[in-house]
């Protein structure tokens, strides 16, 4: 089976026709594949950063609950302190009524002292006073003791003890 020459160069173009369509097809299919390989990694270093990114996010998110449990833990601590505190205010509250009144207690004492202190400072005057009068009596009585008339009356006194005793 001899083909003409004819034939031949025409199945020889078609084969290079076909050649040719197939390196197009293939130079197609190549920048189809190199687009799709630049696109998925492009989308590599997206899922990357993303993941990087999530990373952070999970990071973040871990700190955050970690000062949030912090904050909680603080929280207890700060409403247990204001129990006590409260506490703590009402017995100085019930201490202040207390005071208060000892303070009311003491004014009103120091009234009365201040009183008695002028009772007692009145009293000594008339201590002084009296005792001044006293004195002054005694000094008399013994200048009358010490007369001659008032011994010669002591001695008349015996004597009529004495007659009154023989009657």
């Amino acid at each position: 089976m001899t083909l003409p020459t004819d034939d031949r160069d025409d199945l020889i173009k078609e084969l290079f026709a076909e050649a040719h369509g197939l390196r197009m097809k293939n130079e197609q299919i190549s920048q189809y594949v190199e687009t799709k390989i630049a696109e998925l990694v492009k989308t590599r270093r997206d899922l990357v950063q993303m993941s990087g990114g999530f990373e952070e996010i999970v990071e973040q998110r871990n700190t955050l609950q970690g000062q949030l449990d912090t904050v909680t833990a603080e929280y207890g601590q700060l409403i247990e302190m204001n129990s006590v505190m409260t506490d703590q205010r009402d017995r100085l509250r019930t201490r202040v009524v207390a005071l208060e009144e000892l303070v009311e207690k003491g004014n009103a004492l120091q009234g009365q002292l201040d009183a008695a202190r002028t009772e007692n400072e009145q009293l000594l005057a008339m201590r002084a006073i009296v005792t001044d009068q006293l004195d002054r009596i005694q000094k008399r009585v013994e200048t009358v003791e010490a007369s001659r008339s008032y011994r010669f009356g002591q001695r008349l006194s015996r004597i009529a003890a004495i007659l009154s005793l023989q009657k």
